[in-house]
């Protein structure tokens, strides 16, 4: 295997952050369709067909992602969030049950969940749901 030398990389890093931003938008589920997915490097990379440690010769693409990373919590909140949007969207009772069901999360990774949510009727609903 031949040896890439620095300004390729740089080159390759800029070709790559636009493909990089897309993915994360996809991948991040801002739609009720798409269950959301933690934003990760190895994600990423698996997404866009990278070899495995690809993003550490791209600085840039590797920021980008850096910059949409959460914690466990924050992304059980989106979860959660969407889950509860998906029940509304569909008609059906919004309740611990189907939550569940859908997230397949512990009734305590719930709970550690309710302040990172961003809606505050939902947080309060959750608070009296749980």
């Amino acid at each position: 295997m031949r040896r890439i030398e620095g300004n390729k990389w740089m080159r390759i890093d800029e070709e790559t952050l636009p493909l990089v931003i897309d993915a994360i938008e996809q991948l991040k589920g801002n739609s009720i369709s798409v269950r959301p997915k933690k934003i990760t490097v190895a994600l990423i990379e698996k997404f866009l067909n990278l070899p495995c440690k690809r993003m550490s010769y791209l600085p840039m693409c590797k920021a980008e992602i850096e910059k949409h990373r959460e914690n466990r919590e924050q992304y059980w909140a989106r979860e959660v969030t969407w889950a509860v949007n998906k029940l509304k969207m569909e008609n059906l009772p919004v309740n611990y049950t189907r939550i569940k069901v859908l997230t397949n999360m512990r009734k305590e990774n719930m709970k550690a969940c309710i302040p990172y949510i961003s809606d505050r009727n939902l947080r309060q609903a959750m608070y009296k749901m749980l």
